[in-house]
C-alpha cells in the first residue's frame, strides 16, 4: 500500500506516518468502518509525558457511519492476538494496550456521517523499552462501549517504534534483541558508509540467523512501504546494503555485532536520508529487522 501522508512534530521527534489510507470496512451490508487502516509513529520516548500523535493537526482516526440511521460506535485500544493471528514482521505485540488511550470510547453518529476519534500514547520508564516496534489494534464496533459480548467489529493496525538508543542498558526483548533499533550513517554520494548492530539471543537455545533483504523477507511487493517509516527515501534495492555475514548462528544468550555497509549511488540526492531495511530471520521463522538511514550530505566524511 503507498505512502499517503506523513506528518512530522520537530519538538518531539515524533513522526507519524499514514501508510494505509483506506478505511477497514465491516462486511458490506453492515455500513461501518475506520480509517486510516494502517499507520506508522516513530520516535515515541520511554517516560516522556503522553504523546498526542496527531498532533497540532486535525487528523485522526476517522469512524464511518454508512447506515441509514444514527449509531452509537464503541472504540478502543486493544492486544492485536485478540482479534487477528498475524501482523507485520519485526513488531511484537504490545505489553499493555493502555498504553494507547483513546480520546473517546463512543462516537455517536447520524447516518451517512463521519466522526475524528485522536489516540494518546505512554510508554513507561524503562531501559529495555528503547529499540522497540509493537503492534497495537484500534477497533470500532457498534453499541455503547463496555456492552456484552463483542459482535462484528473492524480494526487499524498501529505500528509503534521507540526512540533507537545504541546503549540502551538491559537485554532488549525478543527472538534477536537488536541494538540499536535504526542505524544512522553519512556519506557523499557515490561513497560508503559503515555501520553496525548488536543482536543477542534471548531464547533458550541454539539459533541459526539469516540475514535477508526486503525484497527476500517479504514477497509481496504491494506490502514494502508499509515498513519504512517517515522523512526518508525508501530504497528497495537490496544491492544498497550489505551485512558482513549472510548467516550465523548464536548460543542462548551469546551476542554478535553484524556489520553493516551502504554502497551510496553516485546519482544519490545531497540532502536527502535513504532509508534501507535488514531483516533477520531465525530458525523459528520469526523476523526481527533494522532501519539502516543514510544521509547524503557533500560534507561527509569518507566512511569506508
Amino acid at each position: 500500500m503507498p505512502l499517503f501522508g506523513m506528518v512530522r512534530w520537530l519538538g518531539a521527534v515524533l513522526m507519524l506516518v499514514v501508510v494505509a489510507s483506506g478505511m477497514c470496512p465491516g462486511v458490506e451490508d453492515s455500513g461501518f468502518g475506520i480509517g486510516p487502516g494502517m499507520m506508522l509513529v516513530e520516535n515515541l520516548q520511554p517516560g516522556a509525558q503522553e504523546v498526542d500523535v496527531f498532533g497540532k493537526t486535525d487528523m485522526g482516526f476517522t469512524v464511518h457511519n454508512g447506515t441509514n440511521k444514527p449509531q452509537v460506535f464503541a472504540v478502543a485500544s486493544i492486544k492485536p492476538r485478540s482479534a487477528i493471528s498475524k501482523w507485520e514482521m519485526g513488531y511484537e505485540e504490545i505489553p499493555d494496550a493502555a498504553w494507547c488511550r483513546m480520546e473517546k470510547n463512543e462516537v455517536e453518529l447520524p447516518a451517512h456521517t463521519d466522526g475524528k476519534v485522536r489516540m494518546f500514547v505512554t510508554v513507561p520508564d524503562k531501559p529495555e523499552y528503547y529499540n522497540r516496534k509493537w503492534m497495537a489494534l484500534i477497533v470500532c464496533r457498534p453499541g455503547k462501549a463496555g456492552t456484552g459480548a463483542v459482535g462484528l467489529q473492524v480494526g487499524a493496525r498501529v505500528q509503534l517504534e521507540t526512540l533507537a538508543n545504541p546503549d540502551a542498558a538491559g537485554v532488549v526483548p525478543g527472538a534477536a534483541g537488536l541494538v540499536p533499533s535504526v542505524i544512522r550513517l553519512e556519506a557523499k554520494a557515490g561513497e560508503n558508509a559503515k555501520g553496525a548492530v548488536k543482536i543477542r539471543n534471548n531464547t533458550d537455545k541454539e539459533l541459526q540467523y539469516t540475514v535477508l533483504s526486503l525484497n527476500e523477507a517479504e514477497k509481496d511487493p504491494a506490502k514494502h512501504a508499509r515498513y519504512f517509516g517517515g522523512g526518508c527515501v525508501k530504497v528497495i534495492e537490496p544491492s544498497w546494503l550489505k551485512a558482513e555475514d549472510s548467516s550465523f548462528s548464536l548460543k542462548p544468550g551469546k551476542k554478535k555485532e553484524l556489520k553493516v555497509k551502504v554502497a551510496v549511488p553516485k546519482n544519490a540526492e545531497q540532502g536527502k536520508t535513504y532509508e534501507n531495511l535488514l531483516f533477520l530471520k531465525d530458525g523459528s521463522a520469526g523476523f526481527e529487522f533494522v532501519r539502516v538511514r543514510t544521509a547524503v550530505s557533500a560534507a561527509a566524511k569518507d566512511k569506508d
